[in-house]
């Protein structure tokens, strides 16, 4: 080994002008050393083990990329070797906080009774779309280079209604009706989840999630029925992006079906569900890797045709003005139903086109049409009669200032128009059910606010995560001047487009 040494200070390097002594013994010590590592177990001469050295020291001596081409392929494995291990910017503990779009409804099935005929009835649905607030905390582990497993929960911090109804409640034939209100809460609700992520850059992470979720419902009321409380439990499947903005500052998007378990609430069997679009803010303590914005950066101008699956959630405040029955001492007092809705999966084409208009900062134009109705509303009895509300025709346009948080992340806020229509068919007959319009058709326009990020996965290819609140107002109902009818709309999206 003494020889070895002695004969590698007499190795004719590159230039070694610019090399200390200090650092040139260091580096000559460091080749041999893996020199002796390549050749393991392979009983080398001294000629060979010393040829093998001396390429390792022309490695760590050449800086100039253009001069490495001459290094030989046992060079090129010890910069693999040498190389240190790449630690994901989305390791460890981080925490968060969210704002959520939370629409949650319930699909009701229950005996109704008309004289001496019973109905099995079903009302799909019954709920309200809400803003909620919830903390987060997740851990994040690497499997690979590129994926990670996030572990974590979240809890709310605030409660959900559900549903408010209040108007007066007829309580038998020659009986004065009475009027009151019936409330459903959820509160505590808390979920747990995994969800494996691959990086789509060092800055940006695409993530499945798979949640257990638990809530409490509760009803109450001014009509002297029993309360209700149950606790329900489910599971929810979604998708997100989460973005580097700072050093350990991070956003995300995401969104999530949860779907709750059938449990008997007021003598009624509920099935009930959550569409959930999320927008938040995390920090996470373990991170050293940087942002980074270079001449690697995705370019996002450009014409984009693409496709969405959405998770969309309609649903409707219906106000009478006035109720009427017999010997109805209330007849004065309005009626009002918070809300009525479904949650359905959907489909839209888009198209946009991102214009630069200062360093990092976009402009993106755009519009949405949807590829199919979405039934919103439906009452069945098991007659096999029903009434129920389609969403048509729906489009929109929009406009998103946009701003490119690192090489391939773009973030927008959306604010858009939209236009659809509500078409009412009804096969129901007067028993117990009540009576329904023959049919209703409706124009409802409205606008929308939303976030989302952009990310491309593959050239010209990106992948877009958004969540969106649509208001459309309130709308009269034309054959009932005291009527009106009030739509908003929860859309949550991932979608996939191609720029041009």
């Amino acid at each position: 080994m003494k020889k070895i040494i002695i004969l590698l200070c007499f190795f004719s390097s590159l230039s070694l002008a610019d090399v200390s002594a200090e650092k040139l013994a260091e580096i000559r010590q460091q080749a041999l050393e893996q020199a002796v590592i390549f050749h393991k177990g392979k009983n080398p001469s001294t000629s060979q083990l010393l040829q093998t050295a001396r390429e390792f020291e022309d490695y760590l001596l050449n800086q100039n990329p253009a001069k490495a081409t001459t290094l030989s392929k046992k060079a090129k494995t010890f910069k693999k070797s040498v190389a240190p291990a790449r630690v994901s910017n989305f390791n460890g503990l981080s925490v968060g906080i969210n704002l959520q779009n939370k629409s949650t409804t319930a699909k009701v099935s229950g005996d109704v009774r008309n004289s001496n005929t019973t109905y099995r009835a079903t009302f799909d649905g019954i709920g309200q779309s809400n803003f909620m607030g919830d903390i987060a905390i997740d851990y994040g582990f690497s499997i690979t280079d590129k994926a990670l497993l996030l572990v974590g929960g979240n809890y709310g911090v605030n409660n959900n209604e559900i549903l408010d109804f209040h108007g007066a409640w007829k309580r038998g034939p020659g009986k004065d009706s009475v009027y009151g209100e019936i409330k459903v809460e959820e509160k505590h609700h808390f979920s747990l989840y995994v969800a494996p992520g691959y990086e789509l850059s060092e800055n940006v992470l695409g993530y499945a999630k798979l949640a257990y979720h638990q809530s409490k419902f509760e009803t109450s009321n001014t009509l002297n029925f029993t309360n209700g409380e149950e606790t329900v439990h489910g599971y929810g499947v979604g998708f997100g992006m989460r973005s580097q903005v700072t050093d350990n500052l991070f956003a995300e998007v995401g969104i999530q079906r949860v779907m709750y378990s059938t449990d008997s609430i007021t003598s009624r069997e509920l099935g009930t569900g959550s569409t959930i679009g999320t927008v938040g803010l995390a920090y996470n303590f373990d991170n050293k890797g940087k942002v980074l914005f270079d001449n690697k950066a995705v370019d996002f101008k450009g014409l984009n045709i693409g496709f969405t699956g959405e998770l969309k959630s309609t649903l409707s405040e219906l106000t009478v003005g006035r109720t009427t029955s017999k010997n109805d001492n209330f007849s004065s007092q309005g009626t009002s139903f918070d809300s009525a809705g479904r949650q359905n999966i959907v489909s839209s084409i888009t198209l946009d086109y991102v214009y630069p208009v200062a360093h990092r900062t976009f402009i993106m134009v755009g519009g949405t049409y949807s590829l199919e109705n979405n039934e919103t509303l439906k009452l069945s009895e098991s007659l096999g009669n029903s009434a129920k509300v389609e969403e048509e025709d729906h489009y929109s346009i929009f406009v998103s200032p946009a701003y490119q948080l690192s090489n391939n992340s773009l973030s927008f806020m959306k604010f858009a128009y939209h236009s659809a229509k509500l078409n009412l068919t009804n096969s129901l007959s007067d028993n117990a059910l009540g009576t329904a319009l023959p049919s209703y058709s409706e124009d409802i326009k409205g606008f929308g606010i939303g976030f989302g990020l952009r990310s491309e996965v593959y050239k010209n290819i990106y992948t877009d995560i958004e969540i969106q609140k649509v208001m459309y107002g309130s709308e009269s109902i034309s054959q009932y001047a005291d009527s009106a009818i009030d739509v908003d709309s929860t859309i949550a999206n991932v979608g996939i487009s191609y720029k041009f």
